[in-house]
């Protein structure tokens, strides 16, 4: 999906979404996540200080304590 514009499929998205973004991500800018949060409705965005586009894998603690606050708010 790189350099393919998602906006239509966004704007179609009806389920609370949260939007985790690295604040070193060079594949997805903070700049599109936060252009993705004001499209998405219901949505919540979390920018990870030092976390890149593949946070899940280079400190797979620090995200999943990221989804279990997401979770343990719901």
């Amino acid at each position: 999906a790189i350099n393919y514009d998602l906006v239509k499929q966004m704007e179609q998205i009806n389920v609370p979404t949260y939007i985790i973004n690295g604040e070193i991500d060079t594949i997805v800018s903070v700049a599109t996540a936060k252009r993705m949060y004001s499209i998405i409705k219901n949505s919540q965005i979390k920018s990870v200080p030092r976390g890149s586009h593949f946070m899940h894998t280079e400190n797979p603690l620090l995200f999943s304590g990221i989804l279990k606050k997401i979770f343990d708010e719901k």
